[in-house]
């Protein structure tokens, strides 16, 4: 004959497993948000080492303008960008 103690028991046991599967479905979700993050802080610095390659100015002396490099004539990229939109 089954009391009302042992039916309360065996419910808190299944909700103990139930809490512990979200909690362990939390902890995957957040593993995996982490390896993302990384990941994409990896890609930004790899990015933006390129735009810095692509963008740093010219050696002094060099004379020689290759794809992606300005000639000395013509106005930098930082120039245009700290001068803003055009009115």
């Amino acid at each position: 004959m089954k009391t009302v103690a042992s039916t309360q028991g065996s419910e808190r046991g299944s909700a103990v497993i139930v809490v512990l599967a979200l909690l362990l479905l939390i902890l995957a979700f957040m593993a995996g948000n982490d390896v993302t993050l990384r990941s994409l802080r990896r890609e930004m610095q790899i990015i933006e080492e390129r735009q810095l390659r692509k963008y740093e100015p010219p050696e002094p002396g060099s004379s020689q303008t290759g794809p992606g490099r300005e000639s000395p004539d013509s106005s930098s990229w930082r120039d245009h960008v700290a001068s803003g939109p055009p009115p």
